[in-house]
């Protein structure tokens, strides 16, 4: 490999971990505020005589599920941005596929030809197959909000009653 090629996958390497950290970090931070939220609602449920309060704050749920949900929408296409650059500079390397998928060195081809490969066998059932970042995030972005909103309604119709 020559010098550039070589800045280049360093750079494109780079790129891909700084998102894909950015990535996990923002997840993590939203669960702790969504933790919190949680805890709020709760306490100011049980501890206040305003229960209708504590049902217009569960609406902070599904306000924040839906903001980091397009936050991680963003980051997944600078992500995906980076391992284009690097399946690029894969099919350059030198190294020969193999048993017609690319060579295992060639991470991120393998990875995407053996993931497309699993995905294409039938399974009987959608919990058999493994998820990927985005189905399992977008799964707990749902769950929370719509715990979120049915805390709000039914908060709201005890504390009118």
């Amino acid at each position: 490999m020559d010098k550039q090629m070589k800045e280049l996958r360093d750079y494109a390497w780079s790129y891909f971990v700084v998102h894909a950290d950015q990535r996990m970090k923002t997840f993590n931070f939203y669960l702790v505020v969504a933790t919190l939220i949680g805890g709020v609602v709760v306490t100011v449920a049980k501890d206040t005589e305003n229960v209708a309060a504590a049902g217009i704050l569960s609406l902070l749920l599904p306000f924040l599920s839906f903001v980091f949900y397009k936050l991680d929408q963003r980051t997944v296409c600078l992500i995906k941005l980076a391992e284009a650059a690097m399946k690029l500079i894969e099919n350059k390397s030198d190294l020969n596929d193999q048993e017609g998928l690319a060579h295992p060195l060639k991470l991120f081809l393998h990875e995407e030809q053996t993931t497309e490969i699993y995905k294409a066998k039938s399974v009987a059932f959608w919990w058999e197959r493994p998820w990927s970042y985005s189905e399992c995030f977008k799964t707990v972005f749902m769950t929370l909000g719509t715990a979120g909103l049915l805390a709000a309604i039914f908060l709201v119709c005890i504390g009118i009653r």
